[in-house]
């Protein structure tokens, strides 16, 4: 019988061996309309740190792995005897398996590192990994987070205009969908609070108010030291002016791979958001509840306001709406758990 092998190309083993220190990797991490492409744009200014664009690299591709192998090997080892000794386990240990998962980052991180020459840290910014902090602590454990904060009622608005324009496939069209869109990635982020590598928590009206402390001690807490001179550069380069963030074509965020004849090009109209505050002063007493019954308690924790107050809505109102999101979460609930069951039965079919 042929027994077959795995090669190692001479390139890959020349990649590895050029690189005296594995490079550091920085997730910017926050809400969806949060600022996050504004302050990624700035940070991506140090000439140690290179910046890509969205990759989706541990919610969309890492963590679905291990979910995967964790779904092998879920139960006792009677449970692995009924269902037959299948799947990944079956050629594979767990450190194994781990050690291969581990060197997939660590490619994309190197192949990262190749599109600005002398970056020593690779800072990723997917709103998505808000949501994937397991997975990136799982597999790389010394991740340095930087968590983006903003009044959810201004990432709501900003939400509701793009599901209305060109973010129409996956943001939601209503206050309250938005609000609770805003708390699911707040409260994801904050669980990176508790990583070895290091969590830095900013705020969005903070960068507005004082960007040049702000950023310094971003900068210093991500381990790249800067001048004073050069952080007020890159504020001025990404100056936020007349209500509209200034991003050109020449800052565009690097591309390369499959989508390399794509590079330079600019985003969607509207993906640059106008950076108000404050907007969500117009919106109708329902709107305020809707609000608030998604997302209301965070945002008194967070600080944003002292009590809710600023609903303002009388109590006929607050039972309409009280009413219709538990009839909302009943329907989500619902449609997960269908999910989850029929993702469940498929793995456990018999051939």
């Amino acid at each position: 019988m042929h027994t077959p092998h795995v090669a190692i190309r001479a390139d890959d083993r020349q990649l590895r061996s050029s690189t005296m220190d594995s490079p550091k990797l920085i997730l910017l991490i926050g809400a969806p309309r949060s600022g996050t492409t504004w302050l990624q744009a700035i940070l991506s200014g140090h000439p140690a740190i290179v910046s890509p664009q969205e990759t989706d690299l541990f919610s969309r591709f890492i963590g679905p792995l291990g979910e995967s192998w964790d779904w092998q090997v879920r139960g006792t080892a009677e449970d692995w005897q009924r269902r037959r000794f299948k799947g990944l386990p079956s050629v594979l240990t767990e450190t194994q398996f781990n050690a291969i998962v581990a060197r997939v980052i660590e490619e994309v991180i190197l192949h990262t590192c190749a599109l600005k020459p002398g970056a020593s840290a690779v800072l990723e910014k997917s709103p998505a990994h808000s949501l994937a902090i397991s997975p990136v602590l799982r597999f790389t454990p010394n991740t340095t987070f930087v968590h983006l904060l903003r009044d959810g009622r201004d990432v709501a608005c900003s939400l509701v205009a793009a599901g209305q324009s060109w973010g129409a496939g996956w943001a939601p069209t209503n206050v309250g969908e938005a609000a609770a869109m805003w708390a699911t990635h707040v409260r994801g982020a904050q669980t990176a609070a508790r990583a070895s590598g290091g969590y830095i928590e900013v705020r969005y009206e903070a960068l507005r108010r004082d960007g040049v402390n702000e950023l310094r001690r971003v900068f210093s807490g991500i381990g790249c030291e800067i001048e004073v001179a050069h952080v007020t550069e890159l504020l001025n380069t990404h100056a936020i002016q007349r209500g509209e963030t200034q991003l050109s074509r020449r800052d565009a965020l690097p591309i390369s791979g499959h989508f390399a004849a794509y590079a330079g090009r600019p985003e969607p109209k509207g993906f640059v958001g106008e950076a108000k505050t404050g907007s969500w002063a117009a919106w109708s007493a329902a709107e305020r509840l809707a609000f608030h019954h998604a997302a209301g308690d965070l945002l008194v924790q967070l600080g944003y306001e002292s009590d809710r107050s600023w609903v303002k809505a009388n109590l006929v109102l607050r039972i309409r709406v009280a009413a219709r999101g538990i009839v909302a979460r009943a329907l989500r609930s619902m449609a997960s758990r269908a999910n989850r069951l029929a993702r469940r039965v498929a793995p456990v079919a018999k051939p």
